[in-house]
């Protein structure tokens, strides 16, 4: 079958539970039927605790670019597309997307898909995969320390906020957060910052709108602040979007923090930039203990959508 397409559709399902399921669980279940010595019956279901769809509002799931205008849905980042693409890729395969949900309680999606096999033999071992990834990974090691440094971070979800001071702890870089435009407007009259997050999608005053206030400011200590957009919405041509807005760059979500430290350095005024030299193998092993992603691990249950 089209691996490439089928993970695609996976994805897209999980993402989509995950974006809507503030408590509970997202499951995922893979299985199979045999259908004769050369095929099977692919089963794929992701089944969430979520808030939720109305019956009548299924159908627009799978219509492009339409969202269910709800108000539980109206902070959640993203284009609406996830299961009308999931749709149309199964079309193409053969297959379709089925789904059952009560509002308020969850939803179950999942399709089969009908798939060759061309050998018996085992194309690998999931337990040994598995135990592999959860080997210690290369160890983190800041790139730069900036104790005279100083940014803004704004986005409408704690979460968020607390994996980036996380991910920047051993940088010494000072960081001020906000949870809302309003928050932000109110700090840049008093600190002037070095770079600026600014969420995309937030309630009320959104990060396009929270820029274009702050441009407006008359009393705006970091007038001259370059700002750059947090956004799940990393779609082909967002970066256009957002330098014809005023920002400078965007930076996904989930956060990479190499990438977010390479944005930083290029952005900070380099006489703040103080470079870290590799460590020595003595040093790395006294630092066998720090690992960002594992300490931000409680704070990244939504994957910062």
């Amino acid at each position: 079958g089209d691996e490439i397409r089928i993970k695609q559709c996976i994805m897209n399902m999980l993402t989509n539970g995950i974006k809507y399921t503030n408590e509970g669980s997202v499951t995922f279940k893979v299985g199979w039927d045999s259908i004769s010595e050369k095929s099977i019956l692919l089963k794929i279901e992701v089944t969430d605790t979520g808030i939720g769809i109305k019956e009548e509002d299924i159908p627009k799931l799978f219509t492009a670019f339409r969202r269910i205008n709800e108000p539980q849905h109206r902070t959640v980042e993203g284009t609406g597309l996830g299961m009308s693409i999931v749709m149309g890729l199964l079309e193409k395969m053969g297959s379709t997307l089925y789904v059952k949900s009560e509002y308020g309680k969850g939803s179950r999606f999942w399709f089969n898909l009908q798939q060759e096999i061309t050998s018996p033999v085992p194309i690998g071992n999931f337990q040994a995969r598995i135990a592999n990834l959860n080997e210690p990974q290369t160890k983190y090691k800041e790139s730069f320390h900036a104790p005279d440094a100083r940014i803004l971070v704004i986005d409408d979800m704690k979460i968020n906020l607390n994996v980036i001071q996380g991910l920047l702890k051993r940088t010494q870089i000072k960081i001020d957060t906000a949870l809302s435009g309003e928050e932000a407007l109110a700090l840049v009259k008093n600190y002037s910052y070095d770079v600026i997050f600014i969420d995309h999608r937030m309630p009320g005053m959104d990060g396009i709108e929270t820029l274009h206030a702050m441009q407006k400011l008359s009393q705006n200590a970091s007038w001259n602040a370059p700002c750059i957009a947090l956004t799940a919405n990393a779609i082909a041509g967002a970066k256009d979007l957002y330098l014809q807005e005023g920002f400078v760059d965007y930076l996904s979500k989930p956060v990479d923090y190499a990438k977010l430290e390479a944005l930083l350095v290029s952005y900070i005024d380099k006489a703040k930039i103080q470079k870290v030299a590799e460590r020595s193998s003595s040093e790395q092993e006294a630092a066998l203990d720090y690992n960002p992603t594992s300490r931000s691990e409680e704070h990244t249950s939504e994957l910062q959508s």
